[in-house]
């Protein structure tokens, strides 16, 4: 099919429109059976805690689109369809994806003009190449390893389940090996897209399915944050070790080891202060000590699939709980406020996990965002956390 761009080389003027509007030559919208709401299971917290729990949220719809001649932005999954008279639509995913919210995975990409947008990469919107069809399960959020497993993963259940699309390739944006080789463990043998960070591709036909997680750009909307859980189970049945599980190696107690993130600006991001005492600690109690991020995927579910008790910070890693056992305890470690524990608990909760918070307080000043602030560990709080979940464990072999 010849695509006909018109007006390549002049800036076009982007319309921002909900894709619930998705209709005629552009494609088509359809909206999917959602339940109301999840809820969080309680779970006790251990060490001082200013939180507000919001246990129970309600679920965003899902959908499934389908769109004609789109183009897709392979850093922030914005999607387009080229217009007449040098315009573009937009087309808004989600609510939060409206560009008037100016979320903030957009914000390096777009500017406010009169009577519109423009798309600062490349103004005329000009794709790089061509290509046939492709389910989109890639976001703005997918270069995360925890977004991607629990909501890029889901999305491309969701538009298998709907459409029947399985032999359709998987398009995902470009980002670590791990994630390759998590939607490689969930499909073998299907065709697996990388979009490159900087391009734009345009697809005769995109399928672009949406699950009802939710990440708000706002720290403080964090209370509204929420997971795809009904889908949880059925991803962990997918993800599942064919070879099942060796006694022999299961580890009692599994901890996630937080790596030191600097910015380039020098600024600390959710670092554990005193992460050398807890370790030292957790090793007296016969932990192992892993680095997820220096292992491969396989590793990682081999690693959390034999572990009776996780203890980790909030944080990526946590996806890996998707190849917890039923039955199996996981240990949150965050700070005191801002963080919203029982978003993880409804990933928990859903998965047969018993679950216990150690709520630290962060250290003041150690980053401008506050969801990111670095924490000291009370190792009289973690201790009573490994006592609970020790008293509850039955884990499912």
């Amino acid at each position: 099919m010849k695509l006909n761009f018109g007006f390549l080389g002049r800036e076009r003027r982007i319309i921002d429109r909900p894709i619930d509007r998705l209709l005629g030559q552009d494609g088509t919208f359809r909206a999917l059976p959602t339940q109301a709401s999840v809820e969080c299971k309680p779970f006790p917290i251990f060490g001082r805690a200013g939180f507000s729990l919001n246990m129970r949220r309600p679920l965003p719809a899902r959908s499934v689109s389908t769109i004609k001649n789109a183009i897709v932005h392979g850093q922030s999954a914005a999607l387009f369809t080229l217009k007449r008279l040098n315009k573009a639509v937009h087309w808004a995913a989600l609510p939060e994806l409206s560009l008037d919210l100016y979320a903030a995975n957009y914000s390096p990409f777009f500017e406010k003009v009169v009577g519109g947008w423009r798309f600062s990469p490349a103004p005329d919107l000009s794709p790089s190449r061509s290509i046939g069809r492709g389910v989109l399960i890639g976001s703005r959020f997918s270069f995360n390893y925890f977004h991607f497993a629990t909501d890029s993963l889901i999305r491309a259940l969701i538009a298998d389940s709907a459409l029947g699309v399985s032999d359709w390739p998987v398009v995902i944006t470009e980002t670590v090996p791990q994630i390759s080789q998590l939607i490689r463990m969930l499909f073998p043998g299907r065709e697996i897209m990388s979009l490159a960070s900087d391009e734009l591709v345009q697809f005769e036909e995109l399928i672009v399915p949406i699950s009802s997680s939710f990440s708000p750009d706002d720290p403080l909307e964090t209370p509204k944050s929420v997971l795809d859980a009904p889908y949880l189970k059925e991803l962990r049945l997918r993800l599942a070790d064919s070879n099942g599980k060796n006694a022999s190696e299961r580890s009692r107690i599994l901890y996630i080891k937080r790596p030191h993130y600097v910015s380039p600006e020098g600024v600390l991001a959710r670092t554990i202060f005193n992460q050398d005492e807890v370790i030292e600690f957790v090793q007296q109690m016969g932990a192992t000590v892993v680095s997820p991020e220096n292992l491969n995927v396989e590793t990682q579910r081999q690693l959390f699939g034999n572990a009776d008790i996780v203890i980790g910070m909030a944080g990526s890693a946590l996806a890996n709980t998707i190849f917890c056992r039923p039955g199996a305890s996981v240990i949150l470690i965050c700070q005191d406020e801002i963080v919203s524990p029982e978003y993880f608990g409804l990933m928990f909760g859903e998965l047969g996990l018993t679950y216990a918070v150690v709520a630290c307080p962060a250290i003041a000043n150690s980053n401008p965002h506050p969801a990111h602030r670095s924490v000291t560990v009370d190792i009289a709080a973690l201790r009573q956390a490994l006592e609970f979940v020790v008293s509850k464990q039955h884990v499912v072999t």
